[in-house]
Protein backbone atom coordinates (compact mmCIF):
# COMPACT_ATOMS: atom_id res chain seq x y z
CA UNK A 1 0.00 0.00 0.00
CA UNK A 2 2.30 2.70 0.61
CA UNK A 3 4.10 1.57 -2.60
CA UNK A 4 1.01 3.19 -4.34
CA UNK A 5 0.97 5.83 -1.86
CA UNK A 6 4.33 6.81 -2.46
CA UNK A 7 3.44 6.70 -6.56
CA UNK A 8 0.47 8.55 -6.22
CA UNK A 9 2.43 11.18 -4.29
CA UNK A 10 5.10 11.61 -6.85
CA UNK A 11 3.03 11.26 -9.97
CA UNK A 12 1.59 14.72 -8.74
CA UNK A 13 5.10 16.13 -7.77
CA UNK A 14 6.03 15.40 -11.72
CA UNK A 15 2.82 17.05 -12.96
CA UNK A 16 3.68 20.00 -10.96
CA UNK A 17 7.48 20.30 -11.69
CA UNK A 18 8.28 19.35 -14.91
CA UNK A 19 8.05 21.58 -18.13
CA UNK A 20 4.41 21.38 -20.18
CA UNK A 21 5.70 23.25 -23.38
CA UNK A 22 9.02 22.88 -25.21
CA UNK A 23 12.32 23.97 -24.40
CA UNK A 24 11.95 26.54 -26.86
CA UNK A 25 9.41 28.58 -25.12
CA UNK A 26 10.65 32.03 -23.61
CA UNK A 27 7.88 31.78 -20.85
CA UNK A 28 8.81 28.33 -19.70
CA UNK A 29 11.92 28.63 -16.81
CA UNK A 30 14.45 26.05 -18.09
CA UNK A 31 15.62 22.94 -15.32
CA UNK A 32 19.07 24.32 -15.78
CA UNK A 33 17.73 27.63 -14.37
CA UNK A 34 15.90 26.34 -10.94
CA UNK A 35 16.58 27.64 -8.26
CA UNK A 36 20.16 28.29 -9.20
CA UNK A 37 21.56 24.51 -8.90
CA UNK A 38 21.20 24.56 -5.33
CA UNK A 39 20.11 22.10 -2.73
CA UNK A 40 18.25 23.32 0.43
CA UNK A 41 20.34 23.46 3.13
CA UNK A 42 17.60 21.43 5.58
CA UNK A 43 17.94 18.88 2.92
CA UNK A 44 19.56 15.81 4.21
CA UNK A 45 23.38 15.72 3.33
CA UNK A 46 22.76 12.65 1.85
CA UNK A 47 21.16 14.35 -0.90
CA UNK A 48 24.08 15.99 -2.16
CA UNK A 49 25.71 12.63 -3.50
CA UNK A 50 23.10 13.09 -6.86
CA UNK A 51 23.07 16.81 -6.38
CA UNK A 52 26.93 17.26 -7.73
CA UNK A 53 24.59 16.11 -11.24
CA UNK A 54 22.81 19.71 -11.32
CA UNK A 55 23.40 20.71 -14.86
CA UNK A 56 23.30 19.49 -18.45
CA UNK A 57 25.16 16.11 -19.34
CA UNK A 58 26.64 14.69 -22.59
CA UNK A 59 25.72 11.08 -22.39
CA UNK A 60 26.89 7.88 -24.16
CA UNK A 61 24.81 5.00 -23.76
CA UNK A 62 26.12 1.16 -25.18
CA UNK A 63 24.04 -1.96 -24.43
CA UNK A 64 24.42 -5.63 -24.33
CA UNK A 65 23.25 -7.38 -27.68
CA UNK A 66 21.39 -11.05 -26.49
CA UNK A 67 24.13 -13.03 -27.75
CA UNK A 68 26.40 -11.51 -24.77
CA UNK A 69 28.42 -9.31 -27.27
CA UNK A 70 28.31 -5.81 -26.59
CA UNK A 71 27.13 -3.29 -29.24
CA UNK A 72 29.43 -1.18 -31.17
CA UNK A 73 26.85 1.65 -31.69
CA UNK A 74 26.27 4.43 -28.82
CA UNK A 75 23.30 6.26 -28.26
CA UNK A 76 23.89 9.99 -27.51
CA UNK A 77 21.28 11.83 -24.73
CA UNK A 78 21.56 15.05 -22.68
CA UNK A 79 20.72 14.30 -19.24
CA UNK A 80 19.85 17.72 -17.46
CA UNK A 81 19.62 17.33 -13.42
CA UNK A 82 17.72 20.22 -11.61
CA UNK A 83 16.45 20.41 -7.94
CA UNK A 84 13.17 20.69 -6.87
CA UNK A 85 10.49 20.69 -4.09
CA UNK A 86 12.55 24.02 -3.01
CA UNK A 87 15.92 22.32 -3.43
CA UNK A 88 14.90 19.16 -1.43
CA UNK A 89 13.95 16.46 -4.30
CA UNK A 90 15.99 16.23 -7.61
CA UNK A 91 14.30 15.71 -11.18
CA UNK A 92 16.55 14.83 -13.67
CA UNK A 93 15.24 14.43 -17.85
CA UNK A 94 16.74 12.31 -20.36
CA UNK A 95 16.54 13.65 -23.51
CA UNK A 96 16.97 11.62 -27.25
CA UNK A 97 18.95 13.48 -29.29
CA UNK A 98 17.93 13.49 -33.17
CA UNK A 99 20.40 13.01 -35.32
CA UNK A 100 23.36 14.93 -35.95
CA UNK A 101 22.21 17.41 -33.43
CA UNK A 102 23.66 18.02 -30.03
CA UNK A 103 21.20 20.55 -28.50
CA UNK A 104 18.11 20.03 -26.35
CA UNK A 105 15.74 22.94 -28.70
CA UNK A 106 14.90 20.10 -31.32
CA UNK A 107 15.30 16.89 -28.79
CA UNK A 108 12.64 15.20 -27.20
CA UNK A 109 12.19 14.09 -23.81
CA UNK A 110 11.71 10.49 -23.34
CA UNK A 111 11.05 10.65 -19.48
CA UNK A 112 12.14 11.73 -16.45
CA UNK A 113 13.03 10.71 -12.77
CA UNK A 114 12.01 12.09 -9.41
CA UNK A 115 14.71 11.36 -6.70
CA UNK A 116 14.14 12.10 -2.83
CA UNK A 117 16.21 10.81 0.08
CA UNK A 118 14.57 10.10 3.40
CA UNK A 119 16.61 10.22 5.91
CA UNK A 120 14.97 8.44 9.00
CA UNK A 121 15.04 5.12 6.43
CA UNK A 122 18.49 6.19 5.11
CA UNK A 123 17.60 5.44 1.62
CA UNK A 124 16.44 7.36 -1.41
CA UNK A 125 12.89 7.22 -3.14
CA UNK A 126 12.55 7.01 -6.89
CA UNK A 127 10.23 7.24 -9.93
CA UNK A 128 10.98 6.69 -13.01
CA UNK A 129 8.52 7.35 -15.88
CA UNK A 130 8.55 7.97 -20.07
CA UNK A 131 6.71 8.32 -22.89
CA UNK A 132 7.16 5.08 -24.64
CA UNK A 133 6.22 2.32 -21.94
CA UNK A 134 4.17 4.96 -20.22
CA UNK A 135 4.25 3.42 -16.56
CA UNK A 136 5.58 4.23 -13.60
CA UNK A 137 8.48 2.34 -12.21
CA UNK A 138 9.61 2.62 -8.21
CA UNK A 139 12.91 2.17 -6.73
CA UNK A 140 14.75 2.33 -3.78
CA UNK A 141 18.59 3.46 -3.28
CA UNK A 142 21.54 3.43 -1.05
CA UNK A 143 24.35 5.74 -0.60
CA UNK A 144 27.40 2.95 -0.66
CA UNK A 145 31.25 5.10 -0.22
CA UNK A 146 30.81 7.83 -3.80
CA UNK A 147 27.94 5.56 -5.05
CA UNK A 148 24.48 5.01 -5.49
CA UNK A 149 22.84 1.92 -5.76
CA UNK A 150 19.22 1.73 -7.03
CA UNK A 151 16.97 -1.73 -6.77
CA UNK A 152 13.89 -2.21 -8.16
CA UNK A 153 11.75 -3.48 -11.10
CA UNK A 154 11.70 -2.45 -14.90
CA UNK A 155 8.31 -1.76 -16.80
CA UNK A 156 8.23 -5.86 -17.89
CA UNK A 157 8.74 -6.51 -14.19
CA UNK A 158 12.30 -7.79 -13.98
CA UNK A 159 14.69 -7.08 -11.24
CA UNK A 160 17.24 -4.35 -11.65
CA UNK A 161 19.52 -2.91 -10.73
CA UNK A 162 21.52 0.69 -11.33
CA UNK A 163 24.24 2.27 -10.04
CA UNK A 164 25.81 5.84 -10.39
CA UNK A 165 29.59 5.71 -9.91
CA UNK A 166 33.08 7.35 -10.75
CA UNK A 167 31.07 10.83 -10.12
CA UNK A 168 33.24 13.76 -9.85
CA UNK A 169 32.57 17.29 -11.39
CA UNK A 170 33.21 16.54 -15.05
CA UNK A 171 32.23 12.95 -15.15
CA UNK A 172 30.27 10.13 -14.06
CA UNK A 173 29.07 6.36 -14.89
CA UNK A 174 26.10 4.96 -15.05
CA UNK A 175 25.06 0.95 -15.32
CA UNK A 176 22.27 -1.47 -15.14
CA UNK A 177 22.60 -5.02 -14.29
CA UNK A 178 19.76 -7.86 -14.33
CA UNK A 179 19.65 -11.10 -12.70
CA UNK A 180 19.09 -14.42 -13.98
CA UNK A 181 19.32 -16.91 -11.09
CA UNK A 182 17.23 -14.64 -8.39
CA UNK A 183 19.71 -11.80 -7.19
CA UNK A 184 22.82 -14.39 -6.54
CA UNK A 185 24.52 -12.69 -9.31
CA UNK A 186 24.33 -9.51 -11.28
CA UNK A 187 25.07 -8.97 -15.07
CA UNK A 188 25.59 -5.37 -16.66
CA UNK A 189 23.37 -5.12 -19.72
CA UNK A 190 23.90 -1.42 -20.45
CA UNK A 191 26.83 1.61 -19.58
CA UNK A 192 26.35 5.10 -20.07
CA UNK A 193 29.31 7.48 -19.67
CA UNK A 194 28.61 11.10 -19.06
CA UNK A 195 30.30 14.27 -19.38
CA UNK A 196 29.44 17.77 -18.46
CA UNK A 197 28.96 20.02 -20.84
CA UNK A 198 30.29 23.49 -20.91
Amino acid sequence: MNQYIIVYVMGIMLLSCAPQASFNDPHVAKPEESTHHQLHLDAPPETALLGQLFGSWDAYLVSMNRDGSWSSDTTNYQWQWYPILDGHAIQDDWIKLEEGEDSVPDSKVMGTNLRIFNAPEQQWHMVWIDRTQRKSQVYTAVNSDSSVIMSGENAMGRPVRNTFFNINPDHFDWKQEWTFDNGTSWVVVSKIQCKRKD
